[in-house]
């Protein structure tokens, strides 16, 4: 009977200290902080095929981004050296990261979009707004993105940032090819050429060149150029600075026009 007694009461300890064991690793896991265990990947727009087309998986996405592990709650800190993993693909960049749920998350990946054509060396070298090299070529082709000289880039290698002589002439560039294509003035204005001073010389589609100075917002130059183009401006040339712009026609005379 005495034995009996022992078992059950050895028994009894042993699913005591499976129940403590269970209930202290439900404590631990309760306290501990949550983790990313699960990842997807999404794609916007025609992304998904681009990557196809280049060789990347949603695994290879994954890795770059080294995110698998690190806490939920500090995404924060880690979510911009996600995008630099993401972006050492060259031809992709990370849009956002979704919170899925507690343990899961997504990459939304974007494929990368050439916004001008900069004409350097002898050769013509697509970039998007980043300043990544997607293309570089022998020629310039309709549909290519505005073409723009008066840069001259170095070391140039397709799916890495390019490397300027000139940061500031760059940035120039940069801000009116932006402020052309997000504003649907790609119709307007034909090519875009970089000067010493903040100047810019535009080409457009009508025959007469446009110069505005980047001391002054470039959309608003843009718009008061195509408004005076579009009031039948047909010769001489057209130079907005500020508020103003100035019809300087073939004969000198030159007729200022407030701008919007």
């Amino acid at each position: 009977m005495k034995k009996k007694q022992d078992d059950s009461f050895k028994y009894a300890l042993y699913v005591l200290g499976v129940a403590a064991l269970v209930m202290a690793m439900v404590i631990f896991m309760r306290l501990s902080p949550a983790k990313v265990k699960h990842v997807n990947v999404e794609y916007l727009g025609a992304s998904k095929q681009t990557a196809a087309d280049r060789g990347f998986t949603d695994a290879e996405f994954i890795r770059r981004s080294g995110v698998v592990n690190l806490e939920m709650k500090r995404m924060k800190e880690w979510e911009e050296s996600a995008r630099d993993g993401i972006a050492t693909t060259g031809f992709f960049r990370l849009d956002e990261i979704r919170m899925v749920s507690k343990q899961t998350i997504s990459l939304v990946i974007a494929a990368r979009q050439p916004l001008f054509t900069v004409r350097t060396a002898g050769k013509y070298v697509q970039l998007d707004q980043e300043g990544y090299v997607l293309r570089i070529s022998d020629g310039f082709a309709q549909g290519d993105p505005i073409l723009t000289s008066g840069i001259v880039l170095r070391y140039l290698t397709i799916g890495s940032p390019a490397q300027p002589e000139d940061n500031a002439k760059f940035e120039y560039a940069r801000e009116v090819a932006l402020a052309i294509m997000e504003n649907g003035l790609s119709g307007v204005f034909k090519d875009i050429s970089v000067k010493e001073q903040k100047e810019v010389v535009l080409n457009t589609y009508a025959g007469i060149p446009v110069t505005i100075n980047l001391r002054y917002d470039a959309l608003k130059s843009l718009d008061i150029a195509k408004a005076m183009l579009d009031s039948g401006i047909n010769e001489g040339q057209i130079e907005v600075v500020g508020n103003y712009g100035y019809h300087i026609k073939d004969s000198d005379t030159t007729i200022w026009t407030r701008g919007m």
